[in-house]
């Protein structure tokens, strides 16, 4: 994980992590409560391998989330062939 996202309300935060290969964007309420935890490598989302493993001394997840209008969320991966 690098960077916490917030909505615009500032109620729901949103953070993108990579665990050993596998990219994920977990929501929490403005509690800390976990609201859900989407992994965006899985079939049904974006359907990647684990061939992006994390990279020594590194520190960038190689993914971004970021709350856009209507509290839509855009998410970007950088996937390694």
């Amino acid at each position: 994980m690098n960077v916490i996202e917030q909505n615009l309300k500032g109620d729901t935060f949103a953070l993108a992590y990579q665990d050993n290969g596998t990219f994920h964007v977990s929501f929490v309420d403005n509690t800390g409560r976990e609201l859900d935890d989407i992994n965006v490598s899985a079939p049904n989302n974006l359907a990647l391998d684990t061939s992006s493993l994390p990279i020594t001394g590194f520190f960038q997840p190689l993914i971004s989330v970021c709350f856009i209008e209507n509290d839509d969320v855009f998410i970007s991966v950088y996937h390694r062939f």
